[in-house]
């Protein structure tokens, strides 16, 4: 290596390496700009093996066991970009956030697949399941089809929940322009009134904003 191993300048180079392909940089302009740095040349293999070696963490990452319950199960999908066979093409990220006993959130898992399908995220939840993920009492994500079901299928006695995120968008969405905010600001307003929701008057109001909503959809 460039630097003496294990010194700090070493982790500081290979960890800024992996994040720079991680990023998309092709391993021939991470080997560019490392010898423009530091003014010693680094091979294109050399940088593939430092990402070989992040690959085999994040392949420990997902595999081992998970243990503690997490009654909370919030899951999702981002796409980017990747190289396959010479080509760009799209793919999906399927992600899972628990939230133990202790109300600490952390990520439990995450896999790309070619689409977010009932399939895939049958996969998906499949694997956490065979990970010992236990304790469940919800799982909340956004409205697709693929998640619900699977949801369904893999944890049947688990209930799911609409995140209020999405909830709030699409409402949002079907509303002119010029009262989205307002109604986006409304809705954040009655997620915060946690105790008053569990009310009589909480139905009421959370009942109000919905046909006003609905009626400035319409109009």
């Amino acid at each position: 290596m460039i630097f003496e191993n294990y010194s700090r300048s070493e982790v500081a180079l290979v960890t800024t390496m992996a994040e720079m392909v991680v990023s998309g940089v092709s391993t021939r302009k991470v080997a560019r700009v490392v010898e423009t740095l530091c003014g010693s040349s680094i091979s294109k293999s050399a940088v593939s093996d430092v990402c070989k070696d992040l690959d085999k963490e994040v392949e420990a990452f997902r595999s081992w066991p998970i243990e503690g319950n997490y009654p909370f199960l919030t899951v999702g999908a981002t796409y980017f970009k990747v190289r396959e066979n010479g080509r760009v093409v799209s793919k999906a990220l399927l992600i899972a956030y628990g939230t133990n006993d202790d109300g600490k959130s952390e990520i439990l898992g995450f896999s790309a697949y070619r689409n977010e399908s009932r399939e895939t995220w049958k996969d998906f939840l499949t694997g956490l399941k065979k990970r010992s993920l236990c304790g469940l009492m919800m799982i909340t994500s956004d409205a697709h089809d693929g998640i619900i079901n699977a949801s369904r299928e893999v944890f049947p006695d688990v209930p799911w929940q609409r995140c209020q995120f999405h909830f709030s968008k699409n409402i949002a969405d079907k509303a002119p322009k010029k009262v989205q905010a307002g109604l986006r600001a409304e809705l954040q307003e009655i997620w915060y009134w946690g105790g008053i929701l569990r009310t009589g008057r909480g139905n009421v109001y959370l009942n109000h904003f919905l046909v006003r909503a609905c009626d400035v959809c319409i109009s």
